[in-house]
């Protein structure tokens, strides 16, 4: 009696599984992965400078680098870039030394520190960058360009993605013969944003980048373009 009454459970199981695994079989979708791409004008740029004193003690060392993060300050402020734009990183502070004869020679206390400066106005950026390329007790580097407002940037090239996705998936549905389509799910990958900087100018890639022109005594900059892609998947129900 308990055998007959297992094999019924058992055929209980297996009858009411059937449907489901029948419905699945003829649930068929479509999955995408797509990408939409806005491209503008960057509207604001930023670079560092570096600022080093190599004195034989550690008060002058330290004096020395004291006064002319003062001085730069006052020169990038009287460029109109707000002090809230200049970025200070922490002071370094290190013995120097020569090799010499097969033996270091100490040469004093090398004191330095980084300044990151943003540029909000763009026209401004040829006659900063020259007038600090013509100081010699600093270097400027890392020069990029951003745009306030990635964030909206993002959205548009999701929306974008988005309309992308409806039109291959129009285009493959006619080759497969199918109806009308259906979302499913839309889920997003990571947001790339490229911006143009001097690595992507030396490795030649498919944007512009901003090069150093020799003109007139000047700087001759060229910006080139903020490129922000964002990806998504998305899938349909083919009826």
């Amino acid at each position: 009696m308990k055998n007959i009454i297992l094999v019924l459970v058992i055929s209980m199981m297996v009858g009411c599984g059937s449907p489901d695994h029948d419905e699945q079989k003829a649930f068929k979708t479509m999955m995408l992965r797509v990408s939409g791409e806005v491209e503008t004008l960057p509207n604001e740029a930023s670079f560092r400078v570096s600022l080093n004193c190599l004195k034989p003690s550690i008060k002058a060392s330290k004096n020395c680098l004291v006064d002319k993060s003062a001085k730069l300050t006052e020169k990038l402020l009287s460029f109109g870039i707000d002090e809230k734009d200049l970025l200070t990183t922490a002071v370094n502070l290190r013995k120097s030394y020569d090799w010499v004869r097969n033996s270091n020679v100490f040469k004093g206390y090398n004191s330095s520190t980084e300044i990151y400066v943003t540029v909000k106005d763009l026209d401004k950026l040829g006659n900063i960058y020259a007038e600090l390329l013509e100081n010699s007790d600093l270097s400027i580097g890392s020069l990029s360009y951003t745009h306030t407002s990635l964030d909206s940037l993002e959205n548009e090239a999701y929306v974008t993605a988005l309309r992308n996705s409806r039109i291959l998936a129009e285009k493959l549905l006619a080759e497969l013969q199918g109806s009308d389509l259906e979302i499913l799910k839309i889920g997003n990958v990571e947001i790339s944003s490229s911006l143009p900087d001097e690595s992507y100018y030396k490795e030649e890639k498919m944007y512009e980048n901003y090069e150093f022109v020799e003109k007139n005594k000047g700087v001759s900059i060229n910006t080139g373009t903020v490129r922000v892609v964002a990806s998504l998947y998305v899938e349909y129900l083919v009826e």
